[in-house]
């Protein structure tokens, strides 16, 4: 439930910060706004991974958005997770008349919703943010309808990040970043990003 709410209220604060104004047609929340995306790799704790029968590392693709006004930074992003699933399932599998031993990936979406600072020199950008993170992960065998499916729980929740970034272009940059998490099932990422200006 906590975490159904969770999720929740990602997508309702994501969607009222990049949600132009009905009315006011020439106003602008930005003074600036860019696309990003993002592949890395994080790490879980040993216990929970243990616990969820996955590996310490997790490599994920993470598309966002971010917003710019003066020196404040708000993002929202969506990624997609993928795990070392330790604790698999096998299942016998009939697919076009063929019977076929299909075993399970783990594999899961996450939500994020972040904001801080920003201060500039010249084209490099040396970024400070904290955010919050859900993820929804599980184990299953893929296009399977009638196969077992188990849910992973992984608590990510509350981040800090640093991250620097250089614009090689006024339209594109790439960035590199360093996240910490704080009481969760997470211990740290590390992402290179690739980002776009419109």
């Amino acid at each position: 439930m906590n975490k159904t709410f969770t999720a929740t209220m990602l997508c309702l604060a994501a969607a009222s910060v990049y949600a132009e104004p009905a009315n006011l047609e020439n106003q602008k929340y930005f003074d600036s706004r860019e696309m990003g995306i993002s592949l890395g790799q994080a790490k879980i704790n040993s216990t929970a991974a243990q616990q969820a029968g996955v590996g310490q590392d997790i490599q994920f693709a993470n598309f966002y958005l971010q917003g710019q006004k003066d020196s404040v930074l708000v993002a929202a992003g969506i990624g997609f997770i993928n795990f070392d699933d330790k604790d698999s399932i096998s299942q016998r599998v009939e697919r076009n008349g063929s019977v076929s031993t299909e075993t399970s990936s783990a594999s899961g979406l996450s939500l994020n919703l972040e904001g801080g600072f920003r201060y500039n020199v010249s084209r490099i950008n040396l970024d400070m943010l904290a955010g919050i993170e859900y993820f929804k992960a599980s184990r299953k065998i893929e296009n399977c309808t009638d196969c077992s499916e188990e849910d992973i729980e992984i608590d990510s929740g509350l981040y800090f990040k640093p991250r620097i970034s250089a614009e090689f272009t006024p339209k594109f940059g790439m960035d590199l970043s360093y996240s910490v998490y704080t009481s969760s099932d997470l211990e740290n990422s590390l992402a290179l990003s690739a980002t776009f200006s419109y």
